[in-house]
């Protein structure tokens, strides 16, 4: 004779199933998940970006938690495409990175091309938009970009996540994000030259489901949308007065 189950979905039971998991598992049950529904639209004028926020919750990702790194991997590398360019700022090594942890996002993308919309930082599950004041970047913090192609008869909506911050080799990693229209990583690293400049190589991996895309399109818009963010900081630099160790 087989002995009857307990019901473990009454009550009772639920409630002590639920003392027993914040009991050994305090950290992960308090820690707050923000919601995508968290969003102010009015304060992130780009509609790309809120349309990429809505297709992001049709693909079921409802908290920002949800949001995945899609990195290049060493082990695919055959299946990926790589873009290079090297810029050299007058500047002394440390002072330029410097700039580059701590502008202004809404200041590093302000150019025809790529347009800064809001920022999400994992470690205090925070939203910041561009009017609020950026302290520096960090590892796990996910930038919300508007690209804009064609003089912006088309814009694109997209994500990348910082992945890696060494102070030490000074590089910094990003990779986009999972259900983007690319996956892939990109690196810029800072290095000292013998003129006692800088020079930053900035390197990109990355793969779509489209070929032509990867052959034609996203080499040449994306080298112009790099250009612009590494022109902005090394105006900002070469001129002086907006270097952040100035203010």
């Amino acid at each position: 004779m087989l002995t009857p189950k307990k019901n473990i979905c009454n009550p009772f039971s639920l409630r002590w199933l639920l003392l027993l998991f914040l009991f050994f598992h305090p950290g992960d049950s308090l820690h707050a998940q923000l919601s995508l529904d968290n969003l102010d639209y009015d304060r992130i004028p780009q509609k790309k970006i809120r349309h990429f926020i809505e297709q992001q919750k049709k693909c079921g990702r409802l908290h920002f938690s949800d949001f995945e790194p899609k990195c290049f991997l060493l082990q695919d590398s055959a299946r990926y495409r790589k873009v290079s360019t090297t810029y050299i700022i007058r500047g002394k090594t440390d002072e330029v990175w410097n700039e580059y942890l701590r502008i202004q996002p809404n200041e590093a993308y302000s150019g025809r091309i790529v347009g800064f919309g809001f920022l999400y930082s994992k470690d205090e599950d925070k939203i910041s938009y561009k009017e609020d004041r950026f302290d520096k970047m960090k590892v796990g913090q996910l930038f919300f970009f508007n690209v804009r192609l064609l003089g912006g008869i088309r814009n694109l909506g997209i994500a990348d996540e910082v992945t890696a911050i060494d102070d030490e080799l000074k590089i910094i990693r990003f990779c986009y994000i999972e259900n983007g229209k690319t996956e892939g990583t990109q690196e810029i690293q800072l290095k000292k030259t013998a003129e006692g400049f800088t020079e930053i190589t900035h390197d990109t991996w990355y793969k779509s489901k489209s070929r032509f895309r990867d052959n034609m399109l996203y080499p040449f818009f994306h080298k112009r949308s790099v250009d612009e963010y590494h022109h902005i900081i090394r105006a900002r630099i070469e001129d002086g007065e907006m270097m952040i160790s100035k203010n």
